[in-house]
């Protein structure tokens, strides 16, 4: 009696372990043919290419990330002003644009 309970438990494991085994296999080779969509990794799931207008014959100073979706940039102008721009990095859309005056002092 207790070989057979013992025969049904090992062949019921081996039975799971080719199913875990054959799950694995499928969703690797699914992975490989129609790619990672589940945005789980690194990767933006939306990517491409934006476009985002400068002001004539500016450099680019500095880029850093400002928050989530957002990176901020600082220009200089021809005239030599620097300005700041927010940028929401996914679409290149402008978001805010802050230029950089010298404070004034006394009355």
């Amino acid at each position: 009696m207790q070989t057979k309970v013992l025969k049904f438990i090992v062949i019921f494991l081996a039975i799971l372990i080719l199913a875990g085994f054959t799950v694995i296999v499928l969703t690797i080779a699914h992975r490989l043919k129609h790619g990672d969509d589940q945005g789980g990794g690194g990767a933006s799931a939306k990517s491409g290419v934006a476009n985002l207008e400068l002001p004539a014959q500016s450099k680019v100073l500095d880029m850093v990330g400002a928050g989530g979706n957002r990176m901020a940039i600082r220009i200089e102008g021809p005239d030599g002003n620097q300005s700041i721009l927010l940028v929401d990095a996914a679409s290149g859309k402008l978001i805010e644009m802050t230029h950089l005056v010298p404070a004034k002092i006394g009355p």
